[in-house]
């Protein structure tokens, strides 16, 4: 059941977009009035200013902030040594976005995920998320269970995410 008050981890992956990724969390500021989030930033090697950038927010946002930083090409170096190879440049995005998403994933503390996109705006001010966990209400008052996997920019319960059969195959009603 979604608690009232929820922590809400929002997680974005950038890189060498810092205009968008400061724009996303700019609109955030302006528009969020849920009191109880996080924020979990991975860039995977920008040479745009974006990782002092977000060294910067986390110090200074009024939400607390979990930075994960690294470097694409000493992650493929190690994928290398481990006789591992990914040659084409959209392999290589795939690859280094499903790393960052993961680790990020494993440090979020929030009950509630929101996977954004470094180009994503808020554009409506107030309490929306509350909107947001209604929807959970209503199929767990429907239903009797949480069976929303996702909702607002791939929302998700993390405790969905995590179940023990997702490896295995996917959860029928």
């Amino acid at each position: 059941m979604v608690k009232s008050m929820p922590l809400v981890s929002f997680q974005v992956n950038s890189y060498n977009r810092l205009p968008r990724l400061k724009n996303l969390l700019n609109s955030f500021e302006r528009c969020n009035e849920h009191p109880n989030v996080e924020w979990v930033i991975t860039d995977f090697g920008s040479q745009d200013g974006s990782q002092s950038f977000i060294r910067e927010y986390a110090r200074s946002s009024s939400w607390p902030v979990k930075v994960i930083l690294g470097d694409a090409e000493e992650y493929f170096e190690q994928s290398r040594a481990k006789g591992l190879s990914i040659d084409s440049r959209w392999a290589k995005f795939r690859a280094v976005l499903g790393k960052y998403r993961s680790e990020a994933r494993r440090q979020s503390a929030g009950e509630l995920m929101c996977d954004m996109s470094d180009d994503h705006q808020f554009i409506r001010r107030g309490r929306w998320f509350d909107e947001v966990l209604e929807v959970y209400r209503h199929r767990e008052e429907a239903i009797g269970r949480d069976d929303i996997a996702c909702v607002v920019s791939y929302g998700y319960l993390k405790a969905r995410f995590s179940k023990s059969n997702n490896a295995l195959q996917q959860e029928e009603n």
